[in-house]
């Protein structure tokens, strides 16, 4: 409910412009510095105030970076990430900063300051593969009901939800085999890096989201579709899939679950087309990259004719995070109702980033850390 101080305001600013529609945005800065953010029953009581639908100012409020329709903690920093500032050291006042403050990155929040590779060893230390740990715990469709209430959608693109995109393949006894997963990093989006970053600077994050992603759809084998230019990707992942494998964390019987996948990587030739999912299926088969046509879909008849999930590098990893840590964590990264940070490596831009999911491509100005 708006107070009494907070009409006070609004009306004030309604005699500034000439429509109440341009009140829109002071009126939802107004209230957030009163209550540190913009909850539905405020939206609804501007809406009511200013004469506007509450879709048309939900439309406004997600627009904006500075507009939270979330609860924060009492302060936020708002760290500048300008050219001049990425010169002068912002991703070092950054880590240092969320750090101490307990700030979530959970993709990122790895990353060596040499852009080394993450060891096997570091990895465990940061908690690598306890996510995998938890999952085996837990039956394939538990995995995929804990990923369908984390909010977890794509991020190649299409944004499809996650574990909804799971619970199409065909599970049980009388299921065809083998199935298969598919990391697509093929990304040949122009000026786009994102997912060369994760795989370069810490491939164990994207395996330990494969297994369990494949445990999850009860796979048996999975592919990591890499751009043919990707050579550093490749030799690090090559490293990292090797580490896994003498820790029995990919191989027959994981971690004496009775669980089995192999994980193989497959160096793409070249061909934009091949970041399309079916066409990534052909390319894969060893054939000309042409998109197939829809029904059947792959997760009922994709690679050979087999149940297949074609997923996004980013989306896979993620997922280890939500077994982890659980669903509401995952929601709680996020300023929507999708679940989780979000990463950036616009060509326009000047660098990468990740940041709290606000339901659109992060733009210029700020990377915030909440405490």
């Amino acid at each position: 409910m708006l107070t009494v101080e907070e009409r006070r305001e609004i009306e004030e600013k309604l005699t500034q412009y000439p429509t109440r529609q341009a009140v829109c945005i002071d009126a939802m800065l107004i209230v957030q510095r009163h209550q540190g953010w913009v909850s539905d029953e405020s939206l609804r009581d501007l809406s009511e105030l200013l004469g506007l639908s509450v879709a048309d100012m939900d439309g406004v409020a997600t627009f904006y970076n500075l507009i939270r329709r979330k609860p924060v903690g009492r302060h936020v920093a708002l760290i500048c990430d300008s050219v001049s500032c990425w010169i002068m050291g912002y991703e070092q006042v950054r880590d240092h900063l969320c750090g101490r403050l307990g700030a979530p990155l959970p993709l990122t929040g790895n990353f060596r300051p040499d852009k080394e590779a993450v060891s096997l060893a570091e990895y465990e230390r940061a908690g690598g593969y306890q996510g995998l740990r938890r999952a085996l715990a837990m039956t394939p469709v538990e995995v995929i009901e804990l990923v369908k209430r984390s909010n977890l959608r794509g991020r190649g693109g299409a944004g499809f939800p996650t574990g909804m995109k799971w619970s199409f393949v065909p599970m049980g006894k009388e299921a065809p085999h083998p199935k298969y997963l598919v990391a697509n990093a093929d990304e040949m989006e122009p000026g786009t890096f994102k997912d060369r970053a994760l795989m370069e600077r810490d491939p164990h994050q994207l395996i330990e989201g494969m297994i369990v992603a494949a445990y999850a759809i009860e796979a048996d084998i999975g592919y990591i579709f890499l751009r043919g230019e990707y050579e550093c990707s490749h030799d690090r992942l090559s490293r990292a899939i090797a580490e896994a494998r003498a820790s029995n964390y990919l191989g027959r019987n994981i971690l004496g679950s009775g669980y089995s996948l192999e994980i193989h990587l497959h160096v793409s030739a070249g061909r934009y087309i091949c970041g399309e999912e079916t066409a990534l299926l052909n390319a894969l088969e060893g054939k000309r990259a042409h998109p197939r046509t829809k029904p059947p879909f792959p997760q009922v008849s994709g690679l050979w004719g087999k149940p297949t999930i074609v997923q996004n590098v980013e989306t896979l990893c993620n997922v280890h995070h939500i077994v982890n840590k659980g669903s509401d964590w995952f929601r709680g990264l996020s300023r929507t109702e999708d679940g989780g940070t979000g990463r950036a490596a616009p060509g326009h831009a000047h660098g990468l980033w990740e940041r709290a999911e606000s339901g659109k491509p992060p733009g210029h100005g700020n990377h915030g850390c909440a405490g």
